[in-house]
């Protein structure tokens, strides 16, 4: 039904059809149609960049790193991520929620890599950006990573801090 929808919006509204397309793309992923679902994220990415709108398009690559995070695919994750991040820069951080929910992924694909340093870098750095909003669900994963990596490294007492403000 979502298709026959889009059709009802016209060709010459590309953004509208972006953001539509991107949120067709989320329903699918929950749906547990990752194919159709990168699809659907790939060609709102276009469309976006075809209106010149950044927003749509970083939001629907912010969307393509959450389904390679629910894929489990980190190197696409950081991949999509630091392209996400890459945008934010050169558009002096119009989406700077973005940049930090993706910085938080990272973290946690770089701790699934072992990577306990970049890792700590990246969640610190999401963390600042994120902890100004409203998604507190991406806050805590990065405060979560955050106590992994120090409950790994022995430092139980900054695990337990992170824990505390995860909650």
């Amino acid at each position: 039904y979502a298709r026959e929808a889009l059709d009802c919006l016209p060709e010459s509204n590309v953004s509208y059809r972006a953001f539509a397309i991107t949120n067709m793309g989320t329903a699918l992923r929950r749906l547990g149609n990752m194919r159709e679902a990168q699809q659907a994220f790939d060609e709102a990415i276009a469309l976006g960049d075809a209106a010149g709108n950044r927003p749509i398009v970083m939001w629907a690559l912010y969307m393509l790193v959450v389904l390679h995070w629910w894929q489990v695919q980190p190197q696409e994750v950081i991949k999509t991520s630091e392209r996400v991040l890459r945008m934010c820069e050169q558009y002096e951080r119009e989406q700077v929620l973005v940049a930090g929910l993706c910085q938080i992924l990272i973290s946690l694909m770089r701790y699934e890599l072992n990577d306990l340093d970049g890792a700590e870098e990246r969640a610190i750095a999401g963390i600042e950006i994120v902890r100004l909003s409203t998604e507190q669900f991406v806050l805590m994963n990065g405060y979560i990573c955050l106590a992994n990596i120090y409950q790994v490294r022995g430092e139980a007492a900054a695990a337990f801090d992170m824990l505390d403000r995860a909650e």
